[in-house]
């Protein structure tokens, strides 16, 4: 019985790292273009990998209202990337929420 839960495991497992990855990145002039766009919001940001943004809360917003920012991203048909929001990006720390962004 072991060995089938096992077995169904790694097939779950399988399955669901190569849909994971088959997400298309971010392209850089996208990237750069979200940044700029949340730099003249005021909001830091870093991208960290091709498919992970992370924003810092400059404080006053609440985890609704990131994740509406974040949510807003989400509508430009970019591909899979996920939005993290940090009270700090540069240790990070602090982390408040997460908003996932798929085509």
């Amino acid at each position: 019985m072991s060995h089938r839960i096992t077995i169904k495991k790694i097939i779950l497992l399988t399955i669901l790292f190569l849909t994971s990855t088959s997400f298309a990145a971010v392209s850089k002039n996208s990237q750069n273009k979200f940044s700029d766009s949340l730099n003249q919001m005021g909001l830091s940001n870093h991208w960290v990998q091709n498919n992970s943004l992370w924003i810092q809360n400059p404080g006053g917003f609440s985890k609704m209202d990131l994740e509406g920012i974040g949510n807003s991203l989400c509508g430009y048909n970019q591909g899979f990337f996920v939005v993290t929001f940090w009270q700090n990006i540069r240790t990070p720390s602090g982390k408040i929420t997460t908003v996932t962004c798929r085509d």
